[in-house]
């Protein structure tokens, strides 16, 4: 989260306008952990943070540098409060026509390609936030514990999603 004045804690979103892209999903995470989500097309942030229209913004290190948005403010929070996923999507009927040994030679691929995907980001994030740093950039690395804590209730706001699903989702990812 790239923000004019420094977050360390959930607290210190009280007040601030973040800017999400309008989805239920990122608008109420925001809101969760204690900023007021602002939905508006990435191409409006720059003259936002410009004019104080917004106090921060959430995005991938990519986009924030890409777009230059650390020209306008000046402080990196390393929240991380959203993950994004790769994965093979097939029909499970077109894979039960393949080969057990290509399933699994796909399986086998298909995770060290993410493996090797996540290594050339964490090299790509590294330079970003370098090249940020010497433009004047504030980085921290606050306790993620807080801003966990409050986002919990973010789970309970979708009542459409399957029961469970949250601890299944929590389980796949400790495999």
């Amino acid at each position: 989260m790239l923000t004019k004045t420094p977050v360390e804690t959930p607290d210190d979103l009280a007040g601030l306008k973040i800017r999400t892209p309008n989805n239920p999903m990122q608008i109420r995470a925001i809101e969760a952990m204690g900023g007021t989500a602002t939905p508006m097309p990435l191409g409006d942030v720059y003259p936002a943070l410009t004019q104080g229209v917004i106090d921060g913004v959430e995005n991938p290190l990519a986009v924030l540098h890409g777009q230059k948005l650390h020209e306008q403010a000046k402080h990196l929070s390393m929240i991380g409060y959203l993950t994004n996923t790769s994965l093979w999507l097939g029909e499970e009927a077109y894979f039960a026509t393949l080969d057990p040994e290509v399933v699994q030679m796909l399986h086998e691929t298909g995770y060290q390609a993410g493996l090797y995907s996540q290594e050339l980001a964490a090299e790509s994030d590294a330079q970003m936030l370098a090249d940020m740093e010497a433009q004047g950039v504030q980085v921290t690395y606050p306790d993620l514990a807080p801003f966990r804590d409050r986002a919990m209730a973010y789970y309970n706001q979708f009542p459409e999603w399957s029961a469970g699903l949250y601890d299944q989702i929590q389980a796949q990812l400790q495999d």
